[in-house]
């Protein structure tokens, strides 16, 4: 028997979820889910039904403590190769999709879903809404550095078509769409709610340089540790796990940072601990060849921690001075040690950044919109829109 529903019903699936979700952080951890878990929080605190499927890891709870409901899919190491994207994947997920029964289903970045979730709400008359997490994403002739299965793009690229509606988080990826692939979408700011953060004076403990991310390639972790090397007098802090578990690249680096002076290499921490790094950080570095909108931009902005990267979010930093925009490696080292070197300065971007964080991020105004969006996705599927 179907449950009764009353008023507007998301699903969001994310099927590396539940430890965020939970409590139970795991190292490996991306901005997508703590993007959708956020999202999801905010929706309930305004009344929307919301639920998630994602993988089955042996967790107990069908439904958290703020009644967000949980539907399990599979475990990722079940199955014969060869069948088992039938049996257990596309047979698991439909059954977990079946049993949320949404009005609408929202999934943001995982491309080997993508394909079997748009064919799910096309079978089922299901609204379906598609959110971009990174600007590689948006152009044709990136090979998908971080999804190199054909299978997995000609899924993502049926998912665009299909959706009902593509969110993207800047307007430089709406405008990419739109170019490459003839696809419009509505551009939804990244959720941060802003905090109280104590102004900065000179820094209480040795000024450092922060770097927070999954160890991954297309982060280019190697790169912070070249610019430590290059910096021997400046302190550098590195944390984030690793892509997934037994990762050679996390090993290599961990191995490497271990035999730089000025480095601390953190690893994975949680995000209590992480957060404690970004209010006592001086700068704060990205070294992605690609983002979307990082998370941790917002993290060290809310806590008057400028930005040098060598991605520029719609311009953000630079046109906000927040930081500055790095064009390679060298210049990179060089605007580190100016930024470094002239503690008026940090100060000054650093307060640009928490201005702007105060003023353009608000959860309230950003989850209202995506009420709107959800709203008029599920009467256009009804047919009452």
């Amino acid at each position: 028997m179907k449950r009764e529903k009353a008023g507007l019903s998301v699903c969001l699936v994310a099927h590396n979820i539940l430890p965020l979700l939970l409590g139970t952080e795991t190292e490996v951890i991306g901005g997508a889910e703590v993007q959708q878990v956020v999202l999801a929080r905010e929706l309930v605190k305004s009344g929307v039904q919301v639920s998630f499927v994602s993988y089955d890891r042996g967790e107990r709870e069908t439904v958290t403590d703020d009644g967000i409901r949980i539907f399990k899919t599979y475990r990722p190491e079940d199955g014969v190769r060869y069948v088992r994207f039938f049996y257990p994947r596309l047979v698991e997920f439909w059954r977990a999709l079946r049993e949320a029964d949404a009005d609408v289903y929202y999934l943001m970045t995982e491309h080997h879903h993508a394909g079997m979730l748009a064919a799910f709400c096309l079978l089922a008359r299901k609204g379906y809404v598609y959110g971009i997490g990174s600007d590689s994403e948006c152009y044709r002739d990136v090979d998908f550095i971080e999804v190199p299965s054909l299978k997995n793009r000609l899924f993502f690229r049926f998912s665009l078509r299909v959706a009902d509606r593509v969110v993207s988080q800047t307007e430089r990826q709406r405008q990419a769409l739109l170019d490459n692939f003839s696809r419009d979408s509505v551009v939804i700011k990244a959720f941060r709610k802003p905090r109280e953060s104590t102004p900065k004076g000179e820094e209480t403990t040795s000024p450092f340089v922060l770097w927070v991310g999954t160890i991954r390639k297309v982060k280019n972790p190697h790169l912070f540790l070249d610019l430590a090397e290059s910096l021997p007098s400046i302190r550098f802090v590195m944390i984030g796990g690793p892509d997934f578990p037994g990762d050679s690249l996390y090993a290599g680096i961990a191995e490497r940072a271990a035999g730089i002076d000025n480095v601390e290499f953190c690893g994975f921490l949680p995000a209590p601990e992480t957060e404690d790094y970004f209010g006592r950080a001086s700068l704060f570095v990205n070294t992605s060849s690609f983002e979307g909108f990082p998370n941790t931009f917002l993290q060290a902005w809310e806590c008057r921690v400028p930005t040098i990267s060598f991605v520029d979010p719609d311009g953000l930093i630079e046109r906000h001075e927040l930081g500055y925009r790095a064009k390679d490696p060298d210049d990179l080292r060089d605007k580190v040690e100016r930024v470094m070197g002239d503690g008026d300065l940090r100060r000054r971007l650093g307060r640009n950044a928490y201005r702007l964080v105060c003023r353009e991020y608000d959860n309230r105004k950003t989850v209202r919109e995506y009420i709107d969006l959800f709203t008029a996705v599920a009467k256009a599927r009804r047919g009452d829109g």
